[in-house]
């Protein structure tokens, strides 16, 4: 385990700045683009900096990973309801690089907000709007501070990758549960497995609902980033975040008020961290 950082301070300067001895003030370049303006030209902006690739009949380039622009998920959940997505208002939590946003919109959503905190992501998402011509509305700023100030409330919400990089989830549950009545959860969870991959001595115990849950504290350990963290960075807001075992994230679904549970899948991925993914509804 590296060490983890002390402040948030730290953690978002070293997130825009780089490292605090850097003699680089900053690390956004200015360059220009002489060749003829298109999709692909915007995109470049961020060359070498996209982790998913766009579908292959779009014939832009991004990054390398495939898969991401048909994501199997999104088809499952609109496969639940009869006319798919279409007419909901969505919100989205974290789009990354907006390809489910993308997807959304394609399976009929009449709506998506969708709130990015990473600032680099933020940009991406933008340029992406513009290239594919995508309605969605890309906020930038933390989610939870929206789901406590908003007066909107939501078909459904789309929370892929978001719970485990929180450092309040289960707050960001019930928030997620006083906006929509439906919910997507993709989340990686605790397991005593990966135990040496977690503080211990930092863990929490939190009183909500009338139980007692441990949440599981994990630094993201941004000493190993030297020069500042890359450009595709996948973290938080804070430099750690808590996670929740298994059993915990159903028992607080279900005491928030959604009564089904559907799971889409379950498993292990290659960094050998366990996910669930799932379909909450109140009933």
């Amino acid at each position: 385990m590296v060490d983890h950082l002390s402040n948030s301070e730290d953690y978002t300067a070293r997130l825009l700045f780089g490292p605090r001895n850097s003699s680089v003030e900053s690390k956004i370049v200015i360059k220009y683009c002489a060749e003829n303006p298109s999709a692909q030209t915007a995109l470049d902006i961020f060359k070498g900096c996209w982790k998913s690739a766009l579908a292959p009949e779009l014939g832009l380039v991004t990054g390398s990973k495939e898969g991401f622009h048909n994501d199997s998920r999104v088809h499952w959940v609109a496969s639940l309801f009869p006319r798919q997505f279409q007419g909901m208002e969505v919100l989205e939590l974290g789009p990354f690089e907006g390809y489910d946003s993308y997807l959304l919109e394609q399976l009929g959503a009449a709506k998506v907000i969708s709130i990015e905190g990473n600032n680099i992501n933020f940009l991406k998402c933008l340029v992406l709007k513009d290239a594919l011509g995508l309605k969605t509305s890309f906020l930038h700023g933390g989610f939870l501070q929206y789901l406590k100030n908003t007066d909107r409330r939501f078909d459904l919400v789309w929370a892929s990758g978001v719970l485990y990089h929180s450092e309040d989830p289960i707050e960001l549950l019930e928030q997620i549960g006083r906006k929509t009545d439906r919910l997507y959860l993709w989340t990686h969870y605790y397991s005593d497995e990966n135990a040496n991959r977690f503080l211990k001595e930092k863990n929490v115990e939190q009183s909500w609902g009338g139980d007692t849950h441990l949440l599981h504290y994990r630094s993201y350990g941004l000493d190993q980033f030297k020069n500042g963290v890359p450009l595709h960075y996948e973290g938080g807001q804070q430099s750690f975040s808590f996670w929740m075992a298994r059993a915990d994230i159903d028992r607080v679904l279900q005491r928030i008020g959604f009564g089904s549970i559907k799971l889409h899948s379950e498993g292990k991925l290659s960094n050998g961290f366990p996910f669930v993914s799932l379909f909450a509804e109140r009933v």
